[in-house]
């Protein structure tokens, strides 16, 4: 579910591109899953928005008829997804600044999970890395 609802985002992001690309990359050994492409990227702004769940931050809301999903909750979704099964997602934005997100759900109170968000490193590429996502652990693998 998790490689298909990243899949589902790029090919959202490059929609309306002349020039489409996806890059989907695995590390078996490292357990490193990357997916880029050449859509217009999210801002570090857009990536803590997806983080504040009391607040519905997709374009494509009102969007009816059923396709690939375009339901907008995809990202939260990666992002529970990830919490549960301790991968480390590291976002990498639009300003060309990879991000990593630091979940607080220990402390969680009343249903809001604190959120710190580090800078880790600079990027040319715009989408996404998720660690430690090791095919052993899968059944079926």
């Amino acid at each position: 579910m998790l490689l298909k609802e990243l899949i589902d985002n790029a090919l959202d992001a490059i929609e309306s591109c002349a020039d489409k690309k996806i890059v989907v990359e695995y590390d078996y050994n490292g357990g490193l899953l990357k997916i880029f492409d050449n859509g217009d990227g999210l801002s570090i702004s857009d990536v803590k928005d997806i983080y504040d769940f009391d607040n519905y931050v997709s374009t494509n809301r009102h969007i009816i008829n059923i396709s690939r999903g375009k339901q907008g909750n995809g990202l939260k979704c990666v992002v529970g997804i990830c919490r549960q099964c301790n991968y480390n997602l590291l976002w990498h934005t639009n300003e060309n600044i990879i991000i990593c997100p630091k979940l607080d759900t220990a402390n969680a109170q009343d249903g809001e999970i604190a959120v710190e968000f580090r800078q880790v490193s600079d990027t040319e590429y715009k989408g996404i890395e998720v660690q430690g996502v090791h095919t052993r652990n899968i059944k079926g693998f």
